[in-house]
């Protein structure tokens, strides 16, 4: 599959509210890994319109970033950064929310529940009854374990940041990867800096969750894509040497039962590089990194 960049959508925010973009470096770059010069550098995006950069926002306050594609209506990844400051799990049943101006560029600013959006018509995004009726659940991309505050846990709940998952898949990748990666986090990154964290998916050749809609007369009928392989890797500053990035990172292809790969940064790149069919593929571009185990990678 392919993978090219995001064309441009512009909306405008108030309270809840998902922000539609052209550049998520001018908008919310502080989700980013910083080059040497503090520049943010985004996993890559290059160029068609089926893909928007969001920068999710809500409740005053950016919270994370999204590639999404909106013909296979699915997240390709979100990026988030990850804070020592922990807060308790906020309690459902949690409000999903959808994006109105991924379909309707003039509707009104904040996120909505699609119960206040039943004519938005959905040819662009999921909805909560594409998964009614199947063997998935809404599986979230940026987990809200690693949210730091309940505003923070509450924007997660967006089907811009869910993917077709298994509830067999889902309940391992949280234990095996998940919880795994969190150790790793607070084993080797410093306490007093940014954690940046990038957790995306990888479109499947052949599973899809079926949908018909009927949006101006026209029929809808291209499902919700089911990602064949789930990913997510970290880059942080070394608690031994601050001057370091030092950084981790999970793949697994979506069967039960679920058999993560933990790899190098470098080896995922060169694996999503051939997943994604993009030779320029990189999750946190040029900077170069340490691995937990001590050893540098070759700079990219």
């Amino acid at each position: 599959m392919k993978l090219f960049a995001v064309l441009l959508l512009l909306g405008m925010f108030s309270l809840s509210v998902a922000e539609v973009v052209d550049s998520f470096k001018d908008t919310c770059p502080q989700f980013f890994i910083r080059d040497k010069k503090n520049r943010a550098v985004p996993p890559t995006v290059t160029s068609r319109p089926k893909y928007r950069q969001i920068c999710q926002f809500y409740k005053g306050d950016y919270r994370f970033a999204t590639l999404y594609d909106t013909k296979f209506k699915i997240p390709v990844y979100s990026a988030y950064t990850y804070s020592f400051t922990e807060s308790g799990d906020i309690k459902g049943p949690w409000d999903w929310k959808i994006e109105p101006q991924l379909d309707d560029p003039n509707k009104g600013e904040d996120m909505k529940t699609e119960e206040e959006e039943k004519e938005l018509g959905y040819r662009f995004q999921a909805q909560k009854k594409d998964y009614e009726n199947t063997s998935y659940t809404m599986g979230h991309v940026f987990p809200r374990s690693y949210a730091r505050s309940d505003p923070h846990k509450e924007s997660t709940f967006t089907l811009t940041n869910a993917a077709p998952q298994t509830e067999d898949s889902n309940k391992q990748w949280v234990e095996k990867v998940e919880e795994e990666m969190l150790k790793k986090i607070k084993g080797n990154c410093d306490r007093n800096s940014f954690v940046y964290i990038v957790s995306g998916v990888v479109p499947g050749d052949k599973k899809w969750l079926p949908i018909t809609r009927e949006v101006g007369g026209e029929t809808i009928d291209h499902g919700v894509n089911i990602p064949s392989h789930f990913w997510t890797a970290y880059s942080c500053k070394s608690k031994k040497k601050r001057s370091e990035n030092v950084s981790n990172a999970y793949i697994a292809e979506q069967i039960t039962p679920l058999f993560p790969e933990n790899l190098t940064v470098d080896k995922l790149n060169k694996c999503l590089r051939s997943l994604y069919e993009d030779d320029q593929f990189s999750v946190f571009g040029k900077i170069k990194q340490k691995q937990d185990k001590g050893k540098f990678n070759d700079e990219l």
